[in-house]
């Protein structure tokens, strides 16, 4: 029986997706796929052209292909399963080439077909990576974001919002007790494990990072670990998988009412997308000010989250016009969740003041940290 695989492209959001019968190894149709991508930048640009008309002319016939034929046009990233052991995806939309689903090349900067294979890998998370021996200058980047809206920014400027560190935030110490070191071990182990399943072809990967808006899968798997990471660390014989969840997957949603907020968003890695993210927090605050009821001086806690990066925030009525509350917030800068995916496992993959977070917050809130830590691993 041969190597099955699928050589893929994507373009304007479709997947055309091919079958391979034998040899799918990255020395077989990995290097085949790979050397039809031009090192040239001349050649390249006529590639690209002349690759989109070609998908342009396969999906226009589409409809008129017999069912089950190559290729297969769809939205849903495909995935390996026992049947697909390799994939391969030329990706036309963001310039990126695929392994098993996972970002590892940009196209624009091909590795050499001799080197091609030797720059696979798999990161400290079991998940398709490239190699740790990879040039820098033929790992995929994240481009830059794409521009805020002028007007965003100067709503930002008009909150006057205090940017300071964690524990200022909080209002906690630096040191954190016995029974919160315990729950900060807890949560090395829960990201670590978040981390080995955060697939692109289930929508927690780059094409998550890369989309204009949060996905639900993204909302659920930050919820599933702000509810374990905030909560008792009080469980039955096993966790439940995130997966198995049935929650809310709205992006701005109460943890506990009026206590703990979060707002989940694509990514979160630049100054000017956390100003953003403030400001559509403010607009979902005042919303829903404007249903309840509040005394002023009401003080409480909103966490921006995306799949790598938190910003922490406090926000506290100051005064009431008419119908409107007056926000004071001090917030925190970008900080980053989990480590990087070359990190060891051993390595602390949560930020110390995202850590800070969940102490501090439950420390405010319902005694939580006093409740017996139980960790069923």
């Amino acid at each position: 029986m041969g190597t099955r695989g699928f050589y893929v492209y994507r373009y304007k959001g479709f997947y055309y997706v091919f079958f391979n019968q034998y040899d799918s190894y990255p020395e077989g149709l990995g290097v085949q796929v790979a050397n039809e991508i031009p090192s040239d930048p001349t050649e390249f640009e006529s590639y690209v052209a002349s690759t989109k008309k070609y998908l342009l002319r396969l999906f226009s016939e589409s409809k008129e292909r017999d069912e089950g034929s190559d290729p297969e046009i769809t939205k849903t990233p495909p995935q390996n399963d026992i049947f697909i052991e390799w994939m391969y995806e030329i990706d036309l939309d963001n310039y990126i080439f695929h392994v098993d689903g996972e970002p590892l090349f940009d196209i624009r900067n091909m590795p050499r077909i001799d080197d091609f294979a030797s720059y696979i890998g798999t990161n400290s998370y079991g998940c398709r990576s490239f190699n740790v021996n990879t040039p820098e200058e033929h790992r995929y980047k994240l481009p830059p974001s794409l521009p805020v809206a002028p007007e965003i920014h100067d709503i930002y400027e008009g909150l006057h919002p205090a940017c300071t560190s964690t524990h200022e935030v909080l209002h906690v110490p630096p040191e954190l007790r016995g029974i919160e070191e315990i729950r900060f071990k807890f949560m090395q182990v829960l990201i670590a494990s978040s981390m080995r399943t955060l697939y692109n072809s289930i929508g927690l990967g780059i094409n998550a990072v890369l989309s204009d808006k949060v996905s639900d899968n993204v909302v659920t798997r930050l919820r599933v670990i702000v509810d374990t990471l905030s909560g008792p660390l009080v469980f039955s014989n096993s966790i439940a998988s995130v997966d198995q969840k049935s929650l809310d997957t709205s992006p701005f949603q109460w943890v506990v009412k009026d206590v703990l907020c979060i707002l989940a968003v694509p990514r979160l890695d630049e100054d000017l997308l956390v100003q953003a993210a403030i400001v559509h927090l403010m607009q979902h605050i005042e919303n829903h000010f404007q249903i309840e009821v509040h005394a002023v001086g009401t003080m409480f806690h909103a966490a921006i989250m995306s799949l790598y990066h938190v910003s922490i925030v406090r926000l506290k009525t100051n005064d009431k016009e008419r119908h409107a509350y007056n926000f004071f917030s001090s917030t925190t800068s970008s900080l980053r969740i989990a480590a990087s995916a070359m990190a060891n496992l051993c390595d602390v993959c949560i930020s110390f003041p995202f850590r800070t977070l969940f102490a501090g917050t439950g420390r405010k809130t319902q005694n939580w940290l006093n409740h017996l830590c139980l960790i069923k691993l």
